[in-house]
């Protein structure tokens, strides 16, 4: 059955059919179970629909099930970045300079601080494999477009490592992470893994926020995902800083976890020539298909990807790839730049994981916040191409289905803002060798209770 736009009613029925790499046995684990029997029996309550999750106070099952994006298979409206919020009563500064600290002012220049290079191959999600595409290939070294053979959602997986700064840009990034350790550093409790965090330089840095903007760099990720993306909503994770222990880390740097934001592009600042450890490892099969064969000891395939030199970086569709990062064994401390993004698509996820992003902000508390205004920037953006493209029609039903789906997306996102559903996913305590929900409780050992003086590398 088609809709008004001609494309398929349903995109994604309630089996998944492995779409991109999606899981068809809805497979999610309960806190505190063994992992023979998380995967053995999987109990946890899941909706597969925006009106059963509103009824059930269940979490539903995978975004692309919420009926706005059912219904609305195959519009493209393109929205612009979110506005930067009123600046009062913030818990974070948001000055508007340059490299606010360091007593110069540094303006973001394309053809100064960024020296693009083109990956070598991406790879595409699949259910059991991940297929390589590579500059030989018809469309090049980049996923399909979105549309209806990738079935309205993008198949891009991880690129190989491409150059992103030139030397000019990782020295400003450099000189900016040390002037922000104790603005916007978060608390390192809260942390996933073995590594202090510096958030929310998207707000601090008007450097920061022109780069992740850059006409240039956004064309540039478009070609290689599929989709055009803009710096994601939730501007704490525009980017995030990880900066692993010197001396050495415990147990790794960051656990088996897929992310709680759509796209994230990672750049390493450091040299990684006489590094030992903090490699980037992705499982290269569905992600809980994945998670579920790691806590139950077996063999997964994956790829470890090296990031090269200062300045590369990795794109990944995050939140639909298992990864994490190995233990540093050597003194070097290794300085990562994660960047967020989401699809400029209205009529697409940004896939924004509240539970998530509590945890990470607990020192400055703006995980609320930002999902509210991630939420309502989409609705409004998806009213406006109501307003503005649908036709005249008398045909009351197809009209309310419209209203009725943006204001069950609504609700379902102020539900999980009260509490009544919790939208938390588990991750792999390679430590304990168990699934947890709770990864707060990842402490690495000793390492997270003392407190490091942080030595900026020059």
């Amino acid at each position: 059955m088609k809709n008004k736009n001609g494309f398929n009613g349903s995109i994604n029925p309630k089996s998944l059919n492995g779409v991109n790499g999606h899981d068809t046995n809805g497979h999610v684990f309960e806190k505190g179970t063994e992992p023979e029997s998380n995967y053995k029996n999987n109990k946890k309550p899941v909706a597969f629909s925006t009106h059963e999750a509103i009824l059930t106070h269940k979490q539903i099952k995978e975004p692309h099930l919420n009926e706005l994006y059912q219904l609305n298979a195959g519009i493209y409206h393109p929205t612009k970045p979110l506005p930067l919020p009123a600046f009062e009563g913030m818990p974070v500064p948001i000055p508007g300079g340059f490299c606010e600290k360091s007593g110069t002012t540094v303006i973001f220049d394309e053809d100064v601080h960024l020296n693009l290079g083109k990956p070598e191959y991406v790879r595409l999600l699949g259910q059991n494999s991940f297929e390589t595409r590579d500059a030989s290939s018809k469309l090049g070294a980049r996923a399909d477009p979105v549309g209806p053979a990738t079935k309205y959602r993008s198949n891009f997986a991880f690129s190989g490592p491409f150059q992103l700064l030139s030397d000019a840009g990782i020295e400003v990034f450099r000189r900016i992470i040390q002037n922000s350790k104790v603005d916007m550093a978060g608390d390192s409790k809260s942390s996933r893994g073995n590594k202090r965090i510096i958030r929310g330089l998207y707000y601090s840095s008007k450097w920061v926020r022109d780069l992740q903007n850059s006409p240039k760099l956004r064309k540039f990720f478009e070609q290689i995902a599929g989709e055009e993306l803009v710096p994601h909503p939730s501007f704490s994770n525009s980017p995030q800083v990880n900066i692993s222990y010197a001396g050495g880390t415990k147990g790794p740097v960051d656990h088996w976890h897929w992310d709680s934001v759509a796209y994230t592009g990672v750049t390493l600042l450091s040299d990684m020539s006489q590094m030992k450890g903090g490699n980037l490892e992705i499982c290269t099969v569905n992600k809980e298909v994945a998670l579920e064969k790691i806590a139950r000891g077996e063999h997964v395939e994956k790829q470890t990807v090296m990031y090269e030199k200062p300045g590369k970086m990795i794109l990944a569709q995050g939140s639909e790839v298992l990864h994490h990062v190995t233990p540093v064994e050597s003194k070097q401390e290794r300085i990562s730049v994660i960047f967020a993004f989401a699809p400029a698509n209205c009529f697409q996820p940004a896939k924004n994981v509240l539970d998530t992003m509590r945890k990470l902000d607990a020192k400055h508390n703006l995980g609320d916040y930002e999902y509210f205004r991630e939420n309502s920037w989409q609705a409004l953006n998806v009213l406006e191409y109501y307003l503005k493209n649908v036709k005249y029609t008398n045909d009351g039903k197809a009209l309310g289905r419209k209203l009725q789906s943006i204001g069950e997306l609504l609700t379902y996102h102020g539900l999980v803002l009260e509490g009544k559903i919790n939208d938390s996913f588990q991750v792999m305590d390679e430590e304990a060798g168990k699934l947890v929900t709770d990864f707060s409780d990842l402490n690495g050992g000793d390492s997270k209770n003392v407190e490091h003086e942080y030595v900026h590398l020059n």
